[in-house]
């Protein structure tokens, strides 16, 4: 029998990882003979759909049941129709919930535990200043936000939707509005 656990680190004294489709590594083990493989999360950076592609590796490569933290409603679907069986732990190093899982003592789950698009979380790395550094509206060092940029956009293609809103920068910063 083979079990998948979402995992922090690579090797079975790391802990388990809360999230399952935003997990860093997978862990498949047999609880039997305590050897294991560690596969990094493809999904992990995913925009949408990090349960869906998470529960497609886990199917591929073949476990029978999954300990992780929580799971959300489309990858609980997602494993549910093939057959895999999961089970839900607050914590533990991989060690510890396997044993937990060989000795018989972990429950399995009945659905979902979180809402969907409950793993993403912001990384300073990929703060909206950080991001459009490399924009073609401004320098590496412009100070704008894709927030910024989305608006000089959308005024440049609808410049009626924002009518007393914001014209432009120079009128807003005047108190100013279009119009």
């Amino acid at each position: 029998m083979k079990v998948a656990v979402s995992a922090t680190g690579k090797d079975l004294n790391c802990q388990i990882d809360p999230r399952f489709g935003r997990c860093q590594y997978f862990i498949f083990i047999d609880p039997e003979t305590m050897e294991f493989d560690a596969f990094g999360n493809e999904g992990l950076m995913a925009m949408g759909g990090a349960g869906v592609q998470a529960a497609q590796l886990i199917v591929q490569k073949g476990a029978s049941a999954l300990i992780t933290g929580n799971l959300g409603p489309n990858a609980a679907s997602a494993l549910s129709a093939s057959g895999i069986k999961v089970y839900l732990v607050p914590g533990g190093t991989i060690r510890e919930v396997t044993e937990a899982f060989k000795d018989g003592k972990l429950q399995e789950a009945s659905g979902p535990t979180v809402p969907p698009h409950f793993g993403i979380s912001p990384s300073p790395s990929l703060s909206p200043k950080r991001l459009c550094r490399n924009s073609v509206h401004g320098s590496r060092a412009s100070p704008r936000t894709d927030y910024d940029m989305l608006k000089i956009n959308h005024l440049a293609v609808r410049p009626e939707r924002v009518e007393g809103r914001m014209a432009n920068y120079d009128t807003v910063s005047k108190g100013r509005g279009r119009g």
